[in-house]
């Protein structure tokens, strides 16, 4: 088996471009593995982000593993911190690390002699009738001692298979920090989706009464007969459609409650009086965000740590299939003693030893082990083509969020000058119909222009707010070392 150093994958090369990013220090507390092989197609990683111009670059930065304070949302913190607390989700992860752990103790217990204690009694009763009495004799036998055996490891098979053990442990956790931050990420878009319908709630129910007072003076005018029964009739059918998408937006409301009480592992209704306080205020995400290099974000992604650890894991067990092809060495032995009487068993001189060695090695098996070798080989050819997908899923990731940050940001700052026009278009269209300048056409109509627009606006903040989560999860952030 080769010695391999595998420095290039916890660090950038030095050639420009090319990086495996994977933190493995952690696995064996070294730079250097027993690997049978190195990847022949490295990953290529950009130096920088295509869409990150706007965007400061620094070093790692640690502040992601609470990037959710960065909102300045006591009830957002709150709900965080109360499902990392009660996930059910979260806590089969953290199961499924102690269940690592627990494997891996048995394959290090491979490496160990194994010892047993053996004792035994027998006893016999013989018949004499030779005499002109029946007599009877009896015979006990007591014998105690020790066996051991111990499977040499000679060509690393036992050390492989540890190795790959510990490579699970660390994948498991990584999955674990994934979920970690997969939660936080999800519990926050939940949130997000909250105060954004209860936003558009408010906005709605201010139209309301605004559609209202419209259909009450055209109901006047009708009556004062300046105008006919049309003018009321197109007010109220704008006002009851406006009404329909109430209940739309109380269902959305009502989804978006159940699934945060989900995620923080509670039953309906659990977490009403606290998504009660700061009720339609959509969080506001900072201006800005700095962002690392592609190799530190990547190196962040606790789902791309997993990946790679998996592969390290498939690589290991490639190993040791191959060192089924190797013979084996078996030393057993045992330290015992014999004798015909209780109080004798304990005396020295009745104790004996004995050392075995016994070397096997396959000559035919019908190509069992060929078969299994490449059962391997292949399982680690998925996980390296896993975790490259991994990286490349990342990067997408983060260019994806960046992009949207950019956008949406964009998008806020022409819809609010797109606001104040229409809100000024309305106010002249009201004052001019209320003078019997202009028809209830000219009202109607820039109503419903302003309408479009606060809820466009509303609709902005959320999907500012949910990009900037998504950069974060991009990034790596939400769990914590």
């Amino acid at each position: 088996m080769k010695r391999l150093d595998i420095s290039w994958l916890t660090k950038p090369s030095l050639r420009s471009g090319m990086v495996l990013p994977l933190v493995v220090a952690g696995l064996t507390g070294c730079q250097t593995m027993d690997l049978s092989k190195q990847p022949t197609q490295p990953v290529k990683l950009p130096q920088s982000w295509q869409h990150g111009a706007d965007f400061p670059q620094t070093q790692v930065n640690v502040d992601l593993a609470q990037w959710w304070s960065e909102f300045h949302d006591p009830v957002l913190t709150e709900l965080i911190r109360d499902s990392l607390a009660s996930n059910p989700d979260l806590k089969s992860a953290f199961s499924a690390v102690r269940e690592a752990r627990a494997r891996r103790s048995i394959e290090k217990s491979g490496l160990l002699p194994t010892l047993n204690g053996v004792a035994s009694a027998s006893g016999s009763r013989s018949k004499d009738s030779s005499s002109s009495s029946t007599t009877y004799s009896s015979t006990e036998v007591y014998s105690a001692g020790l066996q051991a055996s111990w499977e040499v490891d000679l060509f690393g098979k036992q050390q492989a298979a540890v190795a790959a053990a510990q490579a699970d442990l660390a994948s498991s956790v990584a999955t674990r920090e994934s979920v970690q931050a997969s939660l936080t990420s999800e519990v926050a878009l939940a949130y997000v989706t909250l105060r954004s319908a209860e936003a558009r709630m408010k906005v709605v129910q201010e139209n309301v009464k605004n559609f209202e007072q419209t259909y009450q003076l055209a109901s006047w005018k009708e009556q004062a007969g300046q105008t006919d029964s049309l003018d009321a009739q197109q007010a109220k059918s704008n006002l009851e459609q406006l009404r329909s998408t109430l209940p739309s937006l109380e269902q959305t409301i009502g989804n978006a409650k159940n699934s945060l009480t989900l995620m923080a592992g509670k039953t309906p209704g659990a977490l009403d009086k606290l998504l009660a306080k700061r009720s339609g205020k959509v969080p506001e995400p900072p201006r800005k965000l700095a962002v690392g290099i592609p190799a530190d974000t990547v190196r962040q992604r606790p789902d791309v740590r997993s990946a790679g650890y998996s592969w390290l894991a498939a690589v290991y067990r490639t190993d040791a299939a191959e060192a089924e092809k190797m013979p084996s060495l078996t030393l057993s032995g045992s330290l015992g003693v014999d004798s015909d009487g209780l109080s004798k068993l304990l005396r020295p001189e009745q104790a004996a030893a004995s050392v075995i060695a016994g070397l096997t090695a396959p000559i035919f098996d019908g190509g069992k082990i060929r078969s299994q070798i490449e059962v391997q080989s292949e399982q680690e050819e998925q996980a390296w083509q896993s975790y490259k997908s991994s990286v490349l899923t990342a990067l997408s990731e983060v260019e994806d969020a960046l992009i949207a940050c950019q956008k949406n940001e964009q998008r806020a700052e022409i819809t609010q000058r797109a606001l104040q026009a229409a809100e000024n278009a309305e106010q002249l269209a009201r004052q001019s119909y209320e003078a019997g300048v202009e028809d209830i056409d000219t009202v109607l109509n820039t109503q419903r222009a302003l309408l479009s627009i606060q809820e466009q606006v509303v609709t902005v903040q959320g999907d500012r707010s949910s990009s900037f989560v998504a950069l974060y999860k991009a990034l790596g952030g939400g769990w914590q070392r």
